[in-house]
């Protein structure tokens, strides 16, 4: 068994794929239409459960332990980020999906993404709302701060290239989409169809 940090990725790689390839409506459906505070668990123990369910399965018994954790981080950070912007700046939930897809945004969350974990937690927690990316003036995209800054090492490898520029990969913008699209559905369902 090969769990070497290169095997991880590339096993990462075939997961988020295998996710994000699921229709988001479907699958929130599926999931019994969560909380946008329980979507990250909730998406990711059921996404999980159906890889095991498959003739060959993409994940093992301990890539299950170590990829478990990254996309429910994934999808959590996403639907944090974004739901900051709901609180912050009264931004239209059904422009959620759009906002996330913009390329300045995706660099955003790329540079976020480039930080370590304990680090990225504080500066995506409600607490720092403004202080490390904010909303562009016309609400289209999330914008840096002077403040936010990559470390020059750790994060998701898949937020820059081997020189640490923030280049997402194509899987991390469509892992973004993918939560950009889950977390409006569930804030929709909880809060605007009462």
């Amino acid at each position: 068994m090969n769990t070497s940090p290169d095997s991880l990725q590339t096993t990462s790689r075939k997961f988020f794929g295998y996710a994000v390839g699921h229709d988001p409506t479907e699958l929130y459906d599926a999931i019994e239409r969560p909380r946008p505070d329980l979507l990250a668990s909730s998406v990711s123990d059921y996404l999980i459960e159906q890889d095991q369910l498959k003739t060959e399965p993409i994940l093992n018994k301990h890539t299950t332990l170590a990829i478990r954790p990254l996309f429910y981080a994934a999808i959590n950070d996403v639907r944090t980020i974004l739901t900051n912007q709901i609180y912050e700046h009264h931004l239209d939930v059904e422009s959620l999906p759009i906002v996330a897809r913009d390329e300045r945004t995706i660099r955003t969350i790329a540079i976020i993404a480039m930080n370590r974990d304990g680090i990225m937690r504080h500066m995506i927690s409600p607490s720092a709302r403004g202080m490390y990316y904010d909303l562009s003036q016309d609400e289209s995209h999330l914008v840096p701060t002077e403040k936010l800054q990559p470390m020059p090492s750790g994060g998701c490898p898949f937020a820059a290239n081997a020189e640490r520029i923030p280049t997402a990969a194509p899987i991390f913008k469509r892992t973004i989409g993918f939560a950009a699209d889950l977390t409006a559905l569930a804030f929709k369902n909880t809060y605007l169809q009462k």
